[in-house]
């Protein structure tokens, strides 16, 4: 039996609904003073504070271990071992072509929690990981770029915030950083979120040009 990459070790399982529940779940600290405010400010903050909170239900516990078996098979497919990483992160791996791209949609009214479901995945891969690469410095591992679309938001300004050199680099570039970026981070989704304030006459345009290109980089990508 193969052994699998450190890549891939990070979505092993097995992950039981308990342990995503867990681990999911973000409690809050007790309000108190209410007594003490009007009933407005009293109930705005109730609601500010319940906002932080997430009980994760069946429905999203079962999502994120979807989420999680889809990284791990990306992971075996796109960093099985040293010499595969290597190749993405020196440019010898070229972009996925167009035709091949996938993209997933969460979809679901406004407030349903379709943006907590991507942040819960962040939360559970969030600790760092690092692995040594004979040859090269060290890497430091995430599993995912998250990134909230807001405006005219370009493909270079959503994924330059995740590369770990700050330094300018030309629009034409950010693809071909992009997928060396991923291949060095051993990214293993790609989580979009707030597609509807793409609000411009060419919305439907900009949003297929924008998945295409995340989507181009290589690890799955998954909106909302």
């Amino acid at each position: 039996m193969s052994v699998a990459s450190p890549f891939s070790r990070r979505f092993a399982g097995p992950w039981t609904d308990e342990e995503l529940r867990t681990r999911i779940a973000v409690g809050v600290e007790p309000l108190t003073g209410l007594a003490d405010l009007g009933s407005d400010d009293a109930a705005s903050r109730l609601e500010s504070r319940l906002k932080t909170m997430v009980v994760p239900t069946t429905q999203m516990i079962s999502i994120v271990r979807q989420m999680i078996e889809r990284a791990k098979a990306y992971c075996d497919r796109a960093y099985p071992d040293m010499v595969a990483v290597r190749a993405l992160i020196y440019g010898s791996v070229p972009a996925v072509e167009v035709q091949t791209c996938q993209a997933t949609c969460l979809t679901g009214l406004a407030g349903v929690g379709k943006s907590v479901l991507l942040d819960a995945f962040g939360r559970l891969f969030g600790s760092p990981e690092f692995v040594d690469m004979p040859g090269h410095a060290r890497l430091n591992l995430r599993a995912c770029w998250r990134m909230t679309i807001r405006g005219g938001a370009s493909f270079a300004q959503l994924v330059h915030p995740h590369f770990r050199n700050q330094g300018p680099i030309a629009p034409s570039k950010a693809l071909h950083f992009a997928v060396s970026e991923a291949g060095a981070q051993g990214v293993a989704l790609i989580l979009p979120d707030e597609f509807q304030f793409i609000t411009s006459g060419s919305a439907n345009t900009m949003l297929a040009n924008l998945l295409f290109r995340l989507a181009q980089i290589g690890p799955p990508v998954i909106y909302a």
